[in-house]
């Protein structure tokens, strides 16, 4: 999914139009929320298509772990700026508490922290001449908060 979530923000960039894309159930750390793109074989995907009139290659890289997608293509003498804004935070439930054999008694150990969920939306802002020319509402997205769990003995 960072591979998806790369291609799906080079695409946005180079001013392609996305047609299917999913965010994930819960936020990733990667990414802004509402800029990443869940993929899952039979169920998810990420379809963008090429709405320039002209030709468009997407090159990929791999460079010391870190992977760069690149969009070329006619100018368009257009810019385009990702931004997201988070509406809402979705507490996450009390500690799940589970116990084990394996501590003393009365000895506690987090096993996942807790994280807010979030609900988020995400604008693409186009630029002309260095001016904005519009704003579009790509997405609004929910994020589940992860519960979190202590072992105690």
């Amino acid at each position: 999914c960072q591979v998806s979530s790369t291609v799906y923000n080079a695409v946005l960039l180079g001013g392609l139009k996305v047609s299917e894309r999913h965010a994930h159930s819960m936020s990733v750390s990667y990414v802004e929320p509402s800029f990443d793109a869940m993929v899952s074989m039979g169920y998810a995907d990420l379809k963008f298509v090429n709405d320039t009139g002209g030709i468009v290659f997407i090159i990929a890289k791999i460079e010391n772990d870190n992977i760069c997608i690149s969009v070329y293509g006619e100018e368009q003498n257009l810019t385009y700026n990702r931004v997201y804004e988070v509406i809402d935070k979705i507490s996450p439930p009390d500690y799940l508490r589970v116990y084990t054999d394996g501590l003393l008694k009365g000895e506690e150990k987090i096993l996942v922290y807790p994280k807010d969920g979030l609900i988020s939306k995400g604008y693409l802002e186009i630029y002309k001449d260095g001016k904005m020319i519009d704003k579009k509402l790509l997405s609004q997205d929910k994020y589940k908060p992860i519960q979190g769990e202590i072992l105690y003995g």
